[in-house]
């Protein structure tokens, strides 16, 4: 879409994630000045929620809590998205390692701890 000609012709949707899109990785464009943005089509209201037992009642309870037993000198960015969902009965134990494989960029691999 980026590189189209500006023909009056050349339309496209797009999520909202192409302007977090340079934030995380090398773009060949600038979402502020290569594409003008039209309409918004649909709108997405998320929430931070944790279970009623959780140690967590605020989120910056939880920030603390994440940064409790992990070090991020550079600060940190916690994505998270509608993927697969597994079956409320799926659980991760400490000693699982969890791999993730993205060709052409790498794996990341890593063991569940308790923190």
């Amino acid at each position: 879409m980026v590189a189209a000609r500006p023909d009056g012709y050349t339309l496209t949707q797009t999520p909202i994630t192409v302007f977090r899109l340079p934030h995380l990785q090398k773009v060949a464009f600038d979402p502020m000045k290569d594409i003008t943005y039209l309409i918004g089509l649909t709108g997405y209201t998320f929430g931070v929620v944790v279970r009623a037992d959780a140690p967590w009642k605020t989120f910056q309870e939880l920030i603390d809590y994440l940064f409790r037993s992990q070090t991020f000198p550079h600060g940190v960015i916690l994505l998270t998205g509608t993927g697969v969902v597994p079956a409320n009965e799926f659980t991760l134990a400490p000693g699982d390692r969890v791999k993730i494989t993205i060709s052409g960029i790498g794996t990341l691999e890593n063991e569940v701890v308790v923190v």
